[in-house]
Parts: C-alpha cells; structure tokens; sequence
C-alpha cells in the first residue's frame, strides 16, 4: 500500500477518533457512552497499530507525530477515568504538566537556549565593559538597581515595598506578566515569544554583569542564588508553551491550522499553567528567603536541593501509568 493510499483509507479513521477526544470531557470519558467508550477502545488499538506501520514503512516524520499525537492524546483519555484521581488543578499540575514538559522537551531547550544563551553573552561582555550595560537599560535604572545591593549581604530595593509579603507580590506579578506574555504571544507563529526571551536574557545578563562589574558580587549572589534555578526553568517553560502555539501555527501537518491549535493548546495551557504555578513558588522563595541574611553556603545548599527537588518533579511526576509513546 502507498503512502497516499494509505492516508485515503486510514484519514476517516483519525478525524473519527479526534471526534470521540473532543466528546470526552476533560481527561477522562465521561462525555462518552457506553458504545462511543468501546468505539474509543477498539480505535485506539487500530491507531496504535496505524502508528506501527508508519514507523516501520517509514511514511516520514510528519505523519509519525500526527498519529503519535492522537495516540498518546487517546491514551490520556482512555486510561485516566480512575475514580480516585486527584480533583481540581491537582491532578493537571502532579501528572499533567510534568507530562506535557517531557512530550514538548524540544520546544522547552529551544526557549531555554533562547533565554540562557544571550543572557552569558550579555553578562560576559558587561562584566568586562560596564558601559555596555546603558545600551540595554537606561543610567536611571543602572543607578537604582546598584542602590538596591548593599553591604548587608542581601539586596533592599529602594522600588518595592520592604515587606516580606509585598516584596513576593511585587516579584509575582513581573515574573507572571512576563512569563503569561511569552505563552499568549506564540500565537504569532512564535515570533513574539522568542523575541521576549531573547529580551530578558540581555536584559538579565546586563544587570548581573553591571552590579557584579561594579563590585557587589557577594549580595548579589546571596540574593539571586536560591530562587533563579525555578525562576529562569519557569521562564523557559512558559517560553516553550508559546512555541508550541507557534509551531502549530506554522506548521499544523495533517490538520487545519485551528484543528492543530485546539490539538496543542492542552499541552500548551498545561505548560503556561506550571510555569505560573513554579513562579508562585520562586516569588514566595525571592520575597521571603532570597531577602534573607543568611550564610552563602546555606543558600547554596537549599539551591541545590530545589534544583534536585525540581529536576526529579519533571523527570518522573506522572510517570506511573503506561502511556503509549
């Protein structure tokens, strides 16, 4: 059977099968009855074997993801109808979101790169020429931010409240606006995201440069050491949601460009809603922790624990119902 005959026959099979994911409510198959329940069943086994073929024929890479993707989308919905799961954002977040991270890894290293990369070449350059940092921020907010770390160890902004509780509220909402302007963005076939990772990586980049070329190294590692490892992943997480927008908007395969949309605006919600979620976190550790006085190698220490704690909650949440991939 060729390629074309093959999509001929198999095609109404697959938009079948789109039909009876959409019907279904959540994740789980209670929108479904008992005879579109067994339908679901028996295709999923029939697109499994679909996805066989495909890999062993060789039938290319775009037609792979495709039936991959309804596999994998089948599966999540067949075989999470547990009475028992978590209710509510528990389940998405504990199962959900780490999932979505692992089957989007690419697009989360392609943000991470984006965001990381210049934000050392931005740092190198200004820790050798403090100068070059006004090309990025204007001498006002230079003047400001190095105000902000003095000798005590830890930085006291002359911008924020000083309060524990504002000061997490402060970092809330610009981690959150940023980081909620990367995903929406994506919808312009994921210009707009890379432009604003590729933004705050200079941006960050020149700032630690500029305060440590200055020579406040030692309260700016004390503040920024705890909270960064969650805070840039987050970052580069809520970049990868809005790449996985663009990528179906620029390239949308086997579907219509709103079918690719609705098809991976799950993972890509699901990835939005983990980074906002880990930046809560990074907020209450930066407002209450990072302001801290508190021994470097202490927090050096909780650093390292929250990147192993972090590293190990997307490596293997969720990892405990065989899912087809």
């Amino acid at each position: 059977m060729t390629r074309i005959d093959f999509l001929h026959e198999r095609k109404p099979a697959w938009d079948r099968f789109e039909q009876l994911i959409r019907r279904a409510s959540g994740d789980h198959v209670q929108g479904l009855d008992e005879n579109e329940h067994h339908e679901l069943s028996e295709a999923l086994r029939s697109i499994g074997h679909d996805l066989v073929h495909i890999r062993s024929e060789r039938l290319g890479p775009a037609l792979e993801e495709y039936v991959n993707d309804l596999v994998r989308r089948g599966h999540s919905v067949f075989y999470h109808s547990t009475p028992n799961r978590p209710a509510g954002f528990v389940r998405p977040l504990v199962v959900g979101f780490p999932r979505a991270l692992r089957d989007n890894h690419v697009y989360f290293w392609a943000a991470a790169a984006v965001l990381v990369i210049p934000m050392i070449v931005s740092f190198g350059l200004v820790v050798s020429n403090p100068s070059l940092a006004r090309r990025v921020l204007p001498e006002h907010t230079l003047i400001e931010m190095e105000a902000t770390y003095v000798a005590r160890g830890a930085p006291v902004s002359s911008e924020t409240p000083k309060g524990g509780i504002e000061m997490t509220g402060y970092y809330l909402r610009n981690n959150i606006s940023i980081a909620l302007r990367c995903y929406a963005l994506g919808i312009f076939a994921g210009v707009g995201t890379l432009y604003l990772l590729l933004a705050n990586g200079i941006e960050l980049g020149a700032v630690a440069g500029y305060v440590i070329a200055r020579g406040h190294s030692d309260p700016f590692f004390a503040f920024v050491v705890s909270h960064s490892v969650i805070e840039l992943s987050a970052l580069a997480i809520a970049g990868a949601a809005g790449l996985v927008l663009g990528f179906a908007v620029i390239a949308p395969g086997y579907r219509l460009r709103r079918e690719a949309l609705a098809a991976r605006g799950r993972d890509s919600f699901l990835l939005a809603g983990g980074a906002s979620v880990l930046l809560v976190v990074a907020a209450v550790v930066e407002g209450f922790w990072s302001t801290a006085t508190l021994p470097l190698a202490v927090k050096i220490a909780f650093a390292a624990t929250s990147a192993l704690g972090l590293s190990c909650y997307l490596l293997f949440a969720g990892r405990t119902v065989q899912r087809c991939e």
